[in-house]
């Protein structure tokens, strides 16, 4: 089965993002999934990216920084981003 790379993709990110919130509810913050959680949990995961993209671009296109090694800067500013931003979304939800 031959899948169009943009497809392929999509279903890779959808399928992690379940994964991943999952994952993060159970074992990272101790909680049960819930419908507010499902439907706020996406929220850190846009800003995620949207930071992730704008911090390449002042990393590649405006200080000149390898691509090769923009992109692990960006991680290691974004996940902790991410989790600070779950925490309090998480935590909001059990006070």
């Amino acid at each position: 089965l031959i899948v169009p790379v943009y497809l392929a993709f999509s279903i890779a990110y959808v399928a992690g993002y379940f994964l991943s919130y999952y994952l993060n509810l159970k074992w990272t913050f101790g909680v049960k999934p819930d419908t507010r959680t499902f439907l706020l949990v996406p929220v850190a995961y846009i800003a995620q990216y949207v930071l992730g993209i704008a911090l390449m671009f002042l990393l590649v296109d405006i200080l000149m920084i390898p691509a090769e090694i923009g992109p692990l800067i960006v991680m290691f500013i974004t996940v902790p981003v991410t989790f600070i931003v779950l925490r309090l979304v998480i935590r909001s939800r059990l006070e």
